[in-house]
Formats: C-alpha cells, structure tokens, sequence
C-alpha cells in the first residue's frame, strides 16, 4: 500500500481497517508501533467492534475493497495473491 501511496499520489485514497482476530490485536500501541515498523503513511481506521468487518461481510485478512469517485463498491478481493489483477482494476477506475 505504501508503495500505491506514493505511485498514485494526489489520484488515489487508501485507508486500512485493523480488523482484530484475537484480544491482543485491540492493543493500540501495538498498532502504533507496528504500523511505524512498516513506515505505513496512510490512516489505519481501527474497528474494535468489527462495525467495518460486519458492514462488509469480510473474513479474509488481507482483504482489498475498491471503491469509485462516487464511493460504490466496485471490486473485491481478499488475499495476497492477486494485486497485480487488483492494480489493473485500480488503474481502470483511475481513468474513468
């Protein structure tokens, strides 16, 4: 993300959504200290109470949402695997 941060800058928006899977994800300086470790420079929305994880029917972790100008939801996709597939769906709604 970091590197789609500084590729796309000024055309593009990201935001992670900590979504904890055990009661010590919910340690905020945990997440403080590891997102410095990992030099992320984008807003990390911390969703404690899954209100995020549930609006989205997520269950995958890492899980990527796409979404247009207009805020729709246009791509899904969870795991590790596919960002070249995802950075071409980006790079289509960029353009549009």
């Amino acid at each position: 993300m970091n590197y789609w941060n500084e590729k796309y800058n000024g055309k593009l928006n990201i935001v992670s959504v900590h979504m904890p899977r055990t009661i010590q994800d919910v340690d905020v300086q945990m997440i403080q200290t590891i997102s410095r470790q990992l030099n992320i420079q984008h807003p990390i929305c911390l969703d404690h109470h899954l209100e995020v994880t549930k609006t989205y029917q997520n269950r995958f972790v890492p899980s990527y949402f796409l979404f247009d100008k207009k805020g729709l939801l246009r791509h899904y996709q969870s795991g590790e695997n596919g960002m070249r597939m995802l950075e071409n769906k980006l790079i289509r709604m960029m353009d549009e």
